[in-house]
């Protein structure tokens, strides 16, 4: 608990770091190392990193794709997935006795599933180009994170029956409630806090509608449980404990980013489609 602790203090700087920066390109560049990251821990479990030109092609997209729309237009950011396709259809044909198609199918999953996943991160900050996007960002990772924290600790303390027992024992329906209520708690408090401190210094007013706050904070809890599951199912099969050791007691990337993949698309389309925060 000690080593998870410390690793979570500095992980928290170095996000804090980040965040007051995120209206410029360093927000870009933080989740382009992450995704490239995630995507060769992704690759490494299946035992793909020997295969080095593909390897490359899926760590380049995944590093690509949050950083293009700084230097890019829609039709270049199309062309490059479609070379990419075209890359990884063309080491099928030269690797087809070295890896089969599922593998195969694997490595594009990991390069087109993180790479979509991550980059809505800077879609808000540029949908949102004022501190309502600094407040959907932190709600877009707090929903994964806040879960997570919550079902460990709801889960060791009244924990009795199983979530998904073949896929991650110590997970449980209890710990899930309460990640959802608890994600549901810190994302409002979240939320009034950041008004709060913005009129303090004199920003602007914000209005938040809680109730639709709420019912998003579940809707993203339970859609980041869904992607820690999943990811543990890759491991379970893949037959690895972490991703990676990157942070000490967490594991790797992926062990951490796992729910954020789908919190932070999801947080996205909602803002884009609600008003969950206002400006008054």
């Amino acid at each position: 608990m000690k080593q998870r602790l410390i690793s979570a203090f500095v992980a928290i700087i170095i996000l804090v770091v980040v965040l007051r920066f995120y209206i410029t390109f360093a927000l870009n560049v933080s989740i382009a190392l992450i995704a490239g990251v995630a995507v060769y821990e992704m690759l490494s479990a299946a035992g793909l990193t020997k295969y080095h030109v593909m390897s490359a092609a899926c760590i380049l997209l995944a590093v690509f794709l949050p950083v293009s729309s700084l230097f890019f237009s829609k039709l270049a950011i199309t062309g490059m997935i479609y070379l990419f396709i075209v890359i990884i259809l063309c080491l099928m044909l030269r690797l087809y006795n070295n890896i089969s198609y599922q593998l195969m199918a694997f490595s594009i999953f990991a390069a087109l599933g993180i790479s979509a996943s991550f980059p809505p991160l800077v879609l808000i900050r540029d949908s949102h180009r004022n501190i309502l996007g600094l407040l959907y960002i932190l709600l877009a990772l707090g929903s994964g994170w806040f879960a997570d924290t919550g079902a460990y600790f709801t889960g060791m303390a009244l924990g009795r029956h199983k979530l998904a027992p073949l896929i991650s024992p110590k997970k449980t329906v209890e710990g899930a409630v309460g990640g959802i209520i608890i994600n549901m708690i810190c994302c409002s408090l979240t939320a009034y806090i950041f008004t709060l401190t913005a009129e303090k210094l004199n920003y602007m007013h914000l209005h938040v509608n809680y109730p639709l706050l709420i019912i998003i904070s579940a809707a993203a809890a339970a859609a980041g449980i869904l992607g820690d599951l999943s990811a543990s199912i890759i491991k379970r099969q893949c037959k690895i404990k972490d991703f990676g050791n990157i942070m000490p007691g967490h594991g790797g990337v992926m062990d951490r980013f796992d729910s954020v993949l789908l919190t932070a698309p999801l947080i996205y389309l909602v803002s884009s489609a609600f008003n969950i925060v206002e400006i008054i």
